[in-house]
C-alpha cells in the first residue's frame, strides 16, 4: 500500500528486466536505492513481499550489531553498548517497520554501516564507507552530505593543521567514492530525461508539500498549489520544476509564515513516534479486530520514546564535560541529529524521518542511564579511555 506498494512494484519491474519504471514509463521520481536492492532480491528469490520482509528482518538485526560497535567506539571502557542494543531491540517502532517494504530500515542500516567503516580509519574502510554512503544517497537524497556531517566533530575538536589536512583527505576520498557510485545513475537519468538529475525528481514536490498556504509543519498535500500539479510519470520533470518554483515563490512572498512553520516542523519531526502503526492501519486486514492491542502498544511506544529522548538529551552536557577524554566521534550522532533537523526546517517534519537516527538516541540514552545508576563504572575507566584515545 501507499509508497511501500510502489517500491514493491518498482522492484518487480527491475527484477523483470523492465528497468526502473512506473506503468511502463521510465521514472526517477523516487530514489532508486531501495527498489534496486529489493529488485535484486526478487530476481533471486521470486517476486514475493515476504522476500523483502525477510531482508528487513536481517537488516534490522544487523543494525543492532552495528549499534553495539558504535556504542563501544563512542564510550570505550564501560557497558553502555549492552544497554544500547537492548533499548533498540525492544523499541516497538523498530519492530513495527520490519514487515513493511518501506525504505526506513534499509537506509538506517546503510547509515550505521557506513559510519562504522568510516570510524575504522583505514584507506580501504574509508573507500568502503564512500560506497555505502553512495548507496545511501541513492536511497535518500539527504544521505549525500551525511559523510561530511559525521566527520565535522573531528575537525571541530582538533583544529590543528595536521588534523585539518587529515580531515580534508578523508572528505575528498569519501566524496570522490560517493560521487562515483552516484554517477552511473545520474548518467542514466540524463540519457532518459535529457536533463541533469543527480538522484531523483521529487525534490520540488517534497519542498512544496512542506511550504504552501495550508502547510502546518508536516506533509501537506491538500493545497491547491500541490493538487494542481501535472501528475503522472510522463510529466515528472515538469512537475518537479513547477513544484520547486511554486515552493520558493511562496517562501519569498511569505517569509514570516515560513519562519513560523519552523517550530511546527521540528515538533512534527521529534515529538511524536510510533508511526509504524499506520502501516498496519492501512495494510493489515486484522487491524480492527486487534485495535485495542495496537493502540496500547502505540501508547507504550510513545512513553518509551519520550524516556529515550529525555535521557539522550541529558547525556549531552555530560559528554561535553568529558570532551577531552572521550573520542571526538561521540559527537557525530548529535551532528547527524542537527543535520536532519535542519532538513526538516527547509522541507517538512515527519516522525518517520527520525527513525534512522534512533540507534544513536539509544546509545546516548543508555550511557546517560548507566551513568546515573552506577557513577563509579563511568569514572573508573577514564584513564583507560585517555590511553585508548591517545593510541588511536
Amino acid at each position: 500500500m501507499s509508497d511501500f506498494g510502489w517500491y514493491f512494484s518498482g522492484a518487480k519491474s527491475i527484477a523483470a528486466g523492465a528497468g526502473f519504471a512506473e506503468g511502463g514509463v521510465p521514472t526517477a521520481f523516487w530514489p532508486v536505492g531501495w527498489p534496486a536492492f529489493l529488485g535484486g532480491l526478487l530476481f533471486l528469490f521470486g517476486p514475493h513481499a515476504f522476500v523483502g520482509q525477510c531482508a528487513n528482518l536481517i537488516l534490522s538485526t544487523c543494525t543492532i550489531g552495528l549499534t553495539a560497535v558504535i556504542a563501544k567506539r563512542f564510550f570505550p571502557g564501560n557497558s553502555a553498548w549492552r544497554a544500547a542494543i537492548f533499548l533498540i531491540a525492544v523499541y516497538p517502532n523498530q519492530i513495527a517497520y520490519v514487515p513493511s517494504l518501506s525504505v526506513e530500515i534499509f537506509f538506517q542500516f546503510l547509515l550505521l554501516l557506513g559510519f562504522v567503516l568510516l570510524m575504522s580509519g583505514s584507506g580501504a574502510a574509508i573507500l568502503g564507507s564512500g560506497v555505502v554512503f553512495g548507496v545511501a544517497a541513492l536511497t535518500k537524497s539527504q544521505g549525500i552530505l551525511v559523510p561530511i556531517v559525521l566527520t565535522v566533530p573531528l575537525f571541530a575538536c582538533d583544529a590543528k593543521w595536521v588534523a585539518v589536512k587529515r580531515w580534508l583527505r578523508t572528505i575528498c576520498l569519501l566524496g570522490t567514492t560517493l560521487l562515483l557510485v552516484i554517477l552511473p545513475w545520474t548518467a542514466r537519468n540524463y540519457l532518459v530525461f535529457h536533463t541533469f538529475i543527480p538522484i531523483s525528481t521529487n525534490g520540488g514536490f517534497t519542498l512544496l508539500t512542506g511550504n504552501n498556504p495550508n502547510a502546518s509543519g508536516g506533509y501537506t498535500t491538500a493545497d491547491p498549489l500541490v493538487t494542481t500539479l501535472p501528475y503522472g510519470p510522463q510529466n515528472q520533470i515538469q512537475l518537479d520544476r513547477m513544484a520547486n518554483e511554486r515552493a520558493w515563490q511562496w517562501i519569498r512572498h511569505n517569509p514570516g509564515r515560513f519562519l513560523m512553520l519552523i517550530p511546527k516542523k521540528i515538533s512534527a519531526l521529534w515529538l511524536g513516534d510510533g508511526e509504524g502503526e499506520w502501516i498496519y492501519q492501512m495494510g493489515y486486514t486484522g487491524y480492527n479486530r486487534h485495535i485495542l492491542l495496537f493502540r496500547s502498544v502505540r501508547t507504550i511506544n510513545q512513553i518509551f520514546y519520550i524516556i529515550l529522548m529525555i535521557t539522550a538529551a541529558a547525556s549531552l552536557p555530560r559528554i561535553w564535560q568529558k570532551r577531552k577524554i572521550l573520542p571526538a566521534w561521540c559527537f557525530s550522532g548529535w551532528a547527524l541529529i542537527g543535520y536532519f533537523t535542519l532538513i526538516s526546517i527547509v522541507f517538512s517534519g515527519q516522525s518517520r524521518f527520525h527513525f534512522s537516527l534512533m540507534p544513536f538516541v539509544a546509545i546516548y540514552a543508555a550511557w546517560a542511564i548507566l551513568a546515573y545508576i552506577d557513577k563509579s563504572e563511568f569514572s573508573a575507566p577514564l584513564q583507560e579511555v585517555q590511553i585508548q584515545k591517545a593510541t588511536s
